[in-house]
C-alpha cells in the first residue's frame, strides 16, 4: 500500500509513514514497472543530474532518482562535508536539509547510512533553562547533555540573551 494510502488511514503525516519504513528497512509500495539497471547506468547515478541519467539511459527521471536514493548516493553536485554530517542527529532531518540545501529524504538516508539516531525532543526542565544564558551555549550543552544548537534555537525561543 502507498505510503500516502497508509497515513491517510492512521491520520498521520506522510513523512512519518516514510521515516518509519525506511528505518525498517521496508521498500517502497511500486505500481511502475520494473527497470532493469546496467553496471554503466549505475555507475552514471550522481555523476550527472537525475534528468541527465534519466536521458543517456532511457529511464524517467523519476525512477533515477529512485535508484539512486536506494542506493544511497548522494546527487550530482552535493557532498557530505564533515561540518554538514555533524549535524545528523542534533536536530530534525528537516532542519539538517534547510541547513545544507539537502533534501529530508536524502539527510534521512545519509544519517542512516552512517548507523546515527535520530534527534529526539528534548523534555527541558526548569534547571536546564535556567543555566542558558549564564554561560555560552556550548557550555550549557555539555553541562546538559544536548547540543549546542539545542540550546542555542531553545535560547532563541525563549529570547534569553548570549552569556558574554
Amino acid at each position: 500500500m502507498p505510503d500516502s494510502k497508509l497515513a491517510s488511514m492512521l491520520k498521520i503525516a506522510r513523512t512519518s509513514v516514510l521515516n518509519r519504513r525506511v528505518e525498517l528497512s521496508i521498500s517502497a509500495f511500486v505500481t511502475q514497472k520494473a527497470y532493469k539497471w546496467s553496471e554503466w547506468e549505475i555507475n552514471l547515478l550522481g555523476t550527472l543530474t537525475d534528468v541527465e541519467v534519466g536521458l543517456a539511459t532511457g529511464k524517467p527521471s523519476g525512477i533515477v532518482q529512485k535508484k539512486r536514493l536506494s542506493l544511497h548516493i548522494s546527487r550530482f553536485g552535493s557532498i557530505w562535508t564533515e561540518e554538514n554530517i555533524s549535524l545528523l542527529g542534533t536536530m530534525f532531518d528537516s532542519e539538517v536539509a534547510e541547513r545544507t540545501g539537502f533534501s529530508i529524504k536524502s539527510v534521512l538516508c545519509k544519517r542512516l547510512s552512517l548507523g546515527i539516531k535520530p534527534f529526539k525532543f528534548i523534555n527541558w526542565t526548569k534547571q536546564m533553562i535556567d543555566l542558558i544564558g549564564t554561560m555560552s551555549d556550548l557550555k550549557v550543552a555539555k553541562a546538559i547533555g544536548v547540543s549546542d544548537s539545542a540550546v542555542f534555537l531553545k535560547r532563541k525561543a525563549l529570547e534569553i540573551r548570549a552569556a558574554n
